[in-house]
């Protein structure tokens, strides 16, 4: 693969003014994309975004577009012990390209849910958290800031659960402090 890089890099010196050659950038930047190393996609961008400004209206600098917005993207995941001591950072969250994330418990009564329950999955669906926020009242909401992500890569992050009670809670995340749908994940 590294062979191929180089070749296609030597190949594209020599017709850098046609518009094909983004398309060849682009190529690049998913090569130095998928390599080992700490700035492998801080090197990827640049590439990309060389192959977008050349020839911003051609397939390559399209796609270059798109390889650099997937690069600086944010994005985010959860995960949490199924049981655990609320005075613990017990809340992981990997992230990327996020400064801050948002958070909301509620309060949740497993056994009505359980006896309510036409499914064998003790943990409510993304239709009810959704109705949790929408319908409830959390019981504890907070925010932590993350490291800045210079590198693009996914970095790792913990937080406690601020609730005072003891108790089954669901826990809501967020990219964004309304919890609102719109360029979000919850």
């Amino acid at each position: 693969r590294l062979q191929l890089r180089k070749d296609l890099e030597a190949a594209l010196a020599k017709v850098k003014g046609k518009p094909w050659w983004s398309l060849g950038m682009a190529t690049v930047a998913e090569f130095v994309r998928q390599e080992k190393g700490a700035d492998n996609l801080v090197r990827a961008y640049a590439i990309a975004q060389k192959g977008q400004q050349a020839f911003p209206e051609s397939i390559g600098g399209k796609r270059c577009h798109h390889i650099a917005r997937s690069i600086t993207a944010p994005s985010y995941s959860t995960e949490a012990m199924g049981s655990d001591n609320h005075k613990r950072s017990s809340l992981a969250i990997n992230y990327r390209n996020l400064e801050r994330m948002y958070f909301r418990a509620y309060p949740f009564d497993i056994k009505s849910y359980i006896e309510k329950s036409d499914d064998y999955y003790i943990f409510p669906n993304q239709s009810r958290v959704e109705r949790f926020v929408r319908g409830n009242k959390a019981a504890a909401s907070w925010h932590i800031d993350l490291e800045k992500t210079v590198d693009y890569k996914t970095h790792r992050a913990f937080s406690q659960v601020p609730v005072e009670k003891d108790g089954f809670y669901v826990v809501v995340s967020s990219a964004n402090s309304e919890f609102s749908r719109d360029n979000n994940v919850m």
